[in-house]
């Protein structure tokens, strides 16, 4: 289970799930090259389309998808709303001949209509920031879809937290020397949110965040998407387990209607 966003009253709704310097260290033993790697290929195997194609990436952080694809002759447009991250992403290296055009700021209001083979979501960034907010994103981005563009989704599944009592009994700790995070975290049924509490010491200086994610079940997915025109053609774990044998996660690819003639 990954958890990227933060909540704060005083920030914009586009930077309520922005990836942190704290979260960059933590899990860095996680967000290696190779499960870059892995996780481009999963995602290509989800998108099946060819070179050439046109991809938006959502929450795109510091570029580790949309340099893959580009490499791999894909047309990228990477939109993240941390200029930190951007900056990172802006200094990666592509091979001769592949670029990647990067935009800065809401997803929800930088993306034009009908003009993606396939937009993305990786790595758990939709659902921070208001349930407005969270719409307003949605409609962008499948309304970016041409007839027949795939819409890929990775997020988690609120049935895989459900039993969650006030705070998990036993909270996640990860440890990189003497620096730890440790989160405590708990499902509002009322409000279909996971929240976690994080806690962070790190050279001596410690922080504390409140992290908040509004999460869809499948057939929520599926009415959602629907509504939008779009059909929900898979929902699984990740690496395509079935949903109840992973551990929270959930994956969704949907794919835009085909005008009739």
């Amino acid at each position: 289970m990954a958890l990227t966003g933060m909540l704060d009253p005083m920030e914009s709704e586009a930077l309520k799930g922005r990836f942190s310097e704290d979260d960059h260290y933590f899990h860095q033993h996680y967000l290696t090259e190779q499960q870059a790697d892995d996780d481009a290929a999963e995602l290509l195997g989800l998108l099946d389309l060819s070179p050439g194609a046109r991809v938006l990436d959502v929450g795109c952080g510091e570029g580790r998808l949309s340099v893959r694809l580009a490499a791999l002759g894909f047309v990228v447009v990477g939109i993240d709303a941390d200029s930190d991250q951007l900056e990172r992403a802006r200094a990666r290296r592509l091979p001769p001949g592949s670029s990647v055009e990067w935009r800065f700021g809401d997803a929800a209001e930088l993306v034009e209509k009908g003009t993606f083979d396939a937009v993305f979501c990786w790595f758990n960034t939709l659902g921070f920031g208001s349930e407005e907010h969270h719409q307003r994103v949605l409609d962008a981005l499948c309304s970016a879809l041409r007839p027949g563009g795939v819409l890929v989704i990775d997020t988690l599944d609120p049935e895989g937290f459900s039993e969650l009592p006030g705070e998990v009994t036993e909270p996640a700790r990860i440890s990189v020397g003497e620096d730890s995070q440790v989160d405590r975290a708990r499902f509002d049924h009322a409000s279909g949110r996971l929240v976690v509490d994080r806690v962070t010491v790190r050279d001596g200086q410690h922080a504390e965040r409140h992290l908040s994610v509004q999460l869809f079940s499948p057939s929520r997915w599926a009415a959602e998407l629907e509504r939008r025109d779009l059909q929900l053609e898979t929902a699984t774990g990740r690496a395509g387990i079935p949903v109840d044998q992973g551990e929270g996660e959930l994956v969704l690819m949907g794919r835009k209607r085909r005008a009739l003639i």
